[in-house]
Order: structure tokens, then C-alpha cells, then sequence
């Protein structure tokens, strides 16, 4: 599994008892407007910590894995990003 959630609590918006998100698939994540969709995204990428409860990626605890090392293979985009003066390559590799 690219990413297992165990007994996830966040104050009283999300509350996930078990949750496998595979590898080379593609994952929607639907509901309704305050469930809880992007703060389980910020989770995946240590942006938010849960209350209780564990995640996983690669079957190794998030808590373990540093958060700079993570977002360099997790990379989360925002809803209306940013572009700027240039090429798509360029704006690209802004981010290197």
C-alpha cells in the first residue's frame, strides 16, 4: 500500500477507523463541502497531524518520516495555483 490509515481522529471533522489508499491507482476523494477531503490530503503530506491515530506510507509511520524527505515524493497542489511569466517547463521547475 502507497498509504494505510489506522483509527485516525481529527478534532470532530474526520474520524477514519481503516482507510488503504494502493499504489498506481487513481483515488477520488468526494464529499461534501467541511468533511474533512483536504485535511485528510494535508495529512498524507504532514501538513496537518492527527489527533490520534497512525499513517502509514510505504508501511513506515508518517510520525518517522521527515517531513522535507516526504514532500519530496508526495507533492500536493493547491486547488488555484500560481503561475508565472515564462514557459510551462519553467514554471515547473520553479519548485526546483
Amino acid at each position: 500500500m502507497l498509504f494505510s490509515i489506522k483509527n485516525l481522529k481529527y478534532k470532530d471533522i474526520l474520524n477514519i477507523e481503516k482507510l488503504n489508499l494502493p499504489e498506481k491507482k487513481i483515488i477520488c476523494i468526494v464529499g461534501e463541502s467541511g468533511g474533512g477531503k483536504t485535511t485528510l490530503l494535508k495529512m498524507l503530506n504532514k501538513l496537518v497531524s492527527p489527533d490520534s491515530g497512525n499513517i502509514y506510507y510505504k508501511n513506515k509511520d508518517l510520525s518517522e518520516i521527515d517531513a522535507v524527505t516526504l514532500r519530496r515524493e508526495v507533492v500536493m497542489l493547491s486547488q488555484s495555483p500560481s503561475i508565472f511569466k515564462g514557459t510551462v517547463k519553467e514554471n515547473l521547475l520553479i519548485g526546483i
